[in-house]
């Protein structure tokens, strides 16, 4: 095999196999001697074993390259790539994810894939730098003076207002008027130099505060920072305020022309950081490109993509928007009434295994409805990137833990999962509890995706 070919996420293969000579096979084992501390996380994550890449002995005893599921490109010209998606159905699935991170933000992106992409893991230190450097410029500016606006008023009255300007008095007088013209200077900090430094600390602000919960190790820092920036975004200025500062286009080459002009020294230092920043700012959270090239868990991938049909269906079926209520991406409102958890523990709804200080588990997916008692579990779903056929029993035993301990027992009571492949196939269950299979995939016709009982339940919150 040469080693530019796709492999098989869930095969083995040998270095003779890939055509990897001695220093390309030793180049790919600390490839993933290197990345086992995001394996790690992502495996800590996970709701259920999640096994990294590794190179280990096969069945026959011979060291083998084994990619467990992480999908991406390796060292040598490797790619690991979905075997149940043809190339187009893949590369849907990955635009459709990747599109939704972008929007999100790197917060939320690092909260549902803490291994993923590594350059978000450098959105701190890029942060940190140029917040340690806009704090820097802005002392140095406030050294001296910051740019001001001189504003000229000129006043006819019989009380001088300011200078007197003699010329124009003598005119005044010529005609008969005892009035004294006058001319009162006043200054005001209302620039563009001086709104795009309240924006920038601003932007700078917000930023830090989408990942101060994510990184423990620099959580005081980033939060010291973060109080910095904001004080001066709101405190500083009376004139310019925020409101000023964030109207102002500075997007517009022509306004960014204008207010470089009416800098000077230090000033002129910020406006050229201010660039650079929003440059690279750019380059880090363009989440889509790089994307396929990340080496990320198939299984965590359809998870997501399952999680946005959801969504959408969701807001089709009961006519409402969802809205996001935690920075972590595990609960989302539709309405007041509704909610859907995604990869939360469901530990509160249990009926049994909470009284012997057990825990059902976390499923993919759950539906909650208020009620006067409070929050009900209506359905649970799992996301299988596996056949339909492919169901074995840990995972229906794992599904019916969710729902014997977290659902009331009767006809309607019907759990759902969603696999990536395979025929379509009949439920399975008792006259207490059903599961039903769904195949959803990319390039499908859309399916229900919940069952009849439930969309019935969820109409009734519209």
């Amino acid at each position: 095999m040469s080693s530019n070919e796709s492999l098989d996420a869930y095969r083995t293969y040998t270095q003779q196999e890939l055509g990897l000579s001695n220093s390309e096979w030793q180049e790919l084992r600390d490839f993933l001697d290197t990345h086992r501390a995001g394996f790690k996380t992502a495996r800590q994550a996970a709701s259920s074993e999640l096994q990294p890449p590794a190179i280990k002995p096969n069945q026959n005893d011979v060291p083998a390259f084994t990619p467990n599921d992480w999908i991406g490109s390796y060292p040598c010209g490797l790619t690991v790539v979905a075997d149940k998606f043809d190339q187009q159905e893949f590369q849907i699935l990955q635009n459709d994810v990747a599109g939704w991170l972008e929007v999100l933000g790197p917060g939320t992106a690092r909260a549902l894939l803490p291994y993923f992409p590594e350059r978000l893991h450098k959105l701190e230190s890029l942060l940190l730098s140029y917040s340690q450097r806009l704090m820097s410029h802005t002392e140095a500016v406030f050294a001296g003076r910051p740019p001001v606006t001189t504003q000229r008023t000129r006043e006819t009255s019989r009380e001088p207002r300011g200078r007197p300007l003699i010329p124009a008095t003598a005119r005044e007088r010529a005609s008969g008027s005892q009035a004294i013209v006058s001319e009162r200077i006043t200054f005001t900090s209302d620039t563009l130099p001086n709104r795009l430094l309240v924006r920038f600390h601003a932007e700078l602000a917000s930023q830090l505060s989408q990942i101060a919960s994510t990184s423990d190790a620099l959580a005081s820092e980033v939060t010291t920072r973060q109080d910095y920036h904001h004080t001066f975004a709101t405190q500083r200025f009376d004139d310019p305020d925020l409101d000023a500062a964030l109207e102002t286009e500075f997007a517009d080459p022509d306004v960014l022309a204008e207010t470089r002009q009416l800098a000077d020294g230090h000033m002129n230092d910020i406006i050229d950081l201010w660039e650079a920043y929003h440059a690279d700012l750019t380059m880090q959270l363009d989440i889509s490109e790089g994307f396929a090239a990340t080496l990320k868990p198939l299984s965590k991938l359809y998870e997501l993509w399952v999680l946005r049909q959801l969504l959408s269906y969701l807001t089709a079926l009961i006519g409402l928007d969802w809205t996001q209520t935690t920075s972590a991406l595990t609960t989302f409102k539709l309405g007041p009434d509704i909610r859907l958890q995604y990869d939360t523990s469901i530990k509160r709804h249990s009926r049994y295994l909470r009284a012997f200080a057990g825990n059902p588990g976390r499923p993919d997916f759950a539906i909650e409805t208020k009620t006067s008692d409070g929050w009900t579990v209506q359905w649970i779903g799992d996301a299988k990137n596996k056949s339909t056929n492919g169901i074995d029993g840990n995972d229906a035993e794992r599904f019916l833990r969710y729902l014997t301990d977290c659902l009331p027992a009767g006809r309607d009571t019907i759990g759902t999962l969603y696999c990536a492949t395979g025929p379509q196939r009949d439920a399975v269950g008792t006259t207490d509890y059903t599961i039903e299979f769904q195949r959803t995939r990319p390039q499908e016709p859309d399916n229900q995706l919940l069952p009849a009982a439930v969309r019935t339940t969820l109409q009734q919150y519209a």
